[in-house]
């Protein structure tokens, strides 16, 4: 049976710059310095971690929480640069698991 590497975990309020009832709450707003740049960085930083985890060859499943929506977690593996992840995103607002 071949391995699978795993990986889990909780990337601390990771949220675009659009405002939302739940950013403003915990201010994440562009006038409370979470920027764009500030997420670029964030998002870089947190991609350059994933990447390095398993010898360098990242995880093959991927669990991430504290990402404010689906858009987010797209920026993110994105930076990752792994096209065979796929997303089974559960959206808290809506209350339903989207697989995309």
């Amino acid at each position: 049976m071949p391995e699978i590497k795993l990986a889990f975990w909780n990337v601390g309020n990771l949220f675009d710059t659009t405002a939302s009832p739940l950013a403003t709450d915990l201010e994440f707003t562009p006038e409370q310095g979470w920027t764009p740049e500030a997420f670029d960085a964030k998002v870089k930083a947190l991609a350059g971690v994933i990447k390095l985890l398993h010898g360098g060859t990242g995880p093959d499943l991927l669990g991430l929480c504290e990402i404010e929506n689906e858009d987010v977690l797209k920026t993110l593996l994105k930076e990752i640069g792994r096209e065979d992840y796929q997303i089974a995103h559960l959206d808290r607002k809506r209350g339903q698991c989207a697989n995309t």
